[in-house]
């Protein structure tokens, strides 16, 4: 960042999730490791086309309830072996992480069921620091098939 406003130096390309490069997926696609005691919440709201008629444009209602279309597809960003965002720059916090990152929240703490990525009071997800944690965590079955 120094370079570009100091040296006006041209940042680098932007690097958002997108469709084309497989970097946003539906939430099925997105690739989550397994992490013990979490689960990926599903959407709390699923969005519909809604058709209120030709004149809609005009402020003028046809169709009174409005015609339900299809749903929109949900899309996430997909993520690493460590269940990090693949697309972006990676920052040191992701090219050598100590857990897992989540730079989204759909849903707030108040609201969760089981412990899910993203609810409002966890962003990240560290690491287990110490094989005993990990095999405590994964459960003796990961261990002898040599996952953890």
């Amino acid at each position: 960042m120094w370079r570009w406003v100091k040296e006006d130096v041209a940042p680098p390309a932007s690097q958002y999730p997108r469709i084309a490069d497989g970097t946003l997926v539906v939430k099925e696609k997105a690739g989550w490791p397994p992490i013990p005691g979490y689960a990926f919440p599903p959407p709390q709201l699923i969005n519909y086309r809604l058709d209120f008629g030709v004149r809609w444009a005009q402020g003028i209602v046809d169709n009174e309830p409005p015609k339900i279309g299809r749903a929109f597809v949900l899309r996430v960003p997909a993520v690493d072996a460590d269940g990090n965002d693949r697309a972006g720059i990676r920052l040191p916090e992701l090219a050598v992480p100590l857990g897992t990152h989540f730079g989204w929240n759909y849903r707030g703490y108040e609201h969760r069921g089981e412990r899910a990525p993203g609810d409002g009071d966890r962003s990240f997800i560290p690491f287990a620091r110490t094989r005993g944690e990990r095999e405590g965590a994964a459960g003796s079955e990961a261990v002898d098939r040599g996952e953890v």
